[in-house]
């Protein structure tokens, strides 16, 4: 008897221990939403904000300017050896002599490049005006981006100002590489071409040709005036 009093009393304790753990509620946690701006003094920025800033009107003047200073020198160097080179042409088949038997490709001696007597074009010559008139031409084209914005010095209100005069200059310059290049072709092959005689027209190839060098170096200074305008 004194056993099933036990066992009667004991039971809801087992059962209150078998039963399943009832889990507390949980405390609700604050909601803290996550915040994608960063504002630490300015020091980090999001990276699509600084892909989209627009740059500064006047620093952007300044690169452009800078860009086309660089392209213009570049141009002028260019040319200058496309004039050395044509002087170079020049003196060997022509050198100012009155007949072609005098000039050093006649004679086989003397000659700075003789691989090109005998009406041979001077590709390095054409190659080299090539060169100038597309490097005069990317300096027209990049220089035509150059905004126009208040001065932030005297020196910079000067540059400005030459800036304005090399926008006329620099379609000066263009028409002359233009022009060279041109009459280099045509004039340098008429030879090779069949449209002159190396002996029998002479002259009139020892006329074209001084005009053209001397219209090469024309066109050097031009480029060389359009770079001091942009310093």
């Amino acid at each position: 008897m004194e056993h099933l009093m036990w066992f009667a009393l004991s039971t809801p304790l087992w059962g209150f221990a078998l039963q399943a753990p009832v889990a507390a509620p949980l405390a609700s946690l604050p909601e803290t939403p996550l915040s994608l701006e960063v504002n630490v003094d300015g020091a980090l920025a999001p990276p699509l904000a600084m892909a989209l800033e627009v740059s500064d009107p006047v620093s952007r003047r300044q690169s452009l300017t800078d860009a086309s200073l660089g392209l213009q020198l570049a141009t002028a160097v260019v040319t200058l050896t496309g004039s050395i080179l044509a002087s170079a042409h020049y003196g060997d088949n022509y050198g100012g002599h009155d007949v072609y038997s005098q000039t050093a490709c006649a004679r086989q001696s003397g000659a700075a490049m003789p691989d090109l007597c005998a009406g041979e074009a001077p590709w390095p010559q054409i190659l080299a005006e090539s060169l100038g008139s597309s490097l005069s031409l990317t300096t027209t084209i990049v220089s035509a981006f150059v905004p126009q914005t208040e001065s932030v010095s005297s020196a910079d209100a000067a540059r400005q100002d030459r800036f304005r005069l090399f926008e006329t200059t620099r379609w000066v310059g263009l028409g002359m590489h233009v022009v060279q290049l041109l009459a280099g072709i045509l004039i340098t092959n008429a030879v090779g071409f069949g449209w002159a005689d190396q002996v029998k027209d002479f002259d009139a190839l020892n006329g074209l040709h001084a005009a053209h060098v001397a219209f090469s170096y024309a066109t050097t200074a031009v480029d060389t005036m359009n770079a001091i305008l942009l310093f």
